[in-house]
């Protein structure tokens, strides 16, 4: 059971790839989310709506915690994980990116 899922979530990664490899032209950052889940959630949800979306963490070298460099430690911490789409799709999954991030949701589009 496990080996499946770890398997379909490698295909899904997969898919995921080549589906984003189509859109090399300029990709541009919609917005930020203040947790890896939420982003994860909302590049899920933009690719339901076919809008090829990554996350694109902006944590340095402290992986997945979402923290910014040392600064952090010493303030409250907050997220640094980037929602990006292809500059042509970006007016298009703004405002679906808006409806699942909710009040969280930082865009830096429109």
């Amino acid at each position: 059971m496990i080996e499946e899922t770890e398997r379909d979530d490698n295909e899904r990664d997969s898919d995921s790839r080549q589906e984003d490899d189509q859109h090399q032209g300029a990709w541009t950052i919609l917005g930020q989310a203040p947790d890896r889940m939420m982003a994860n959630f909302i590049v899920e949800t933009l690719r339901t709506y076919d809008i090829p979306a990554v996350v694109d963490s902006k944590s340095g070298f402290l992986g997945d915690t979402g923290l910014t460099a040392l600064s952090s430690v010493f303030s409250n911490p907050t997220g640094a994980y980037a929602v990006m789409v292809p500059a042509d799709k970006a007016e298009e999954a703004l405002p679906i990116a808006e409806m699942v991030g909710g009040e969280k949701w930082e865009p830096t589009q429109g």
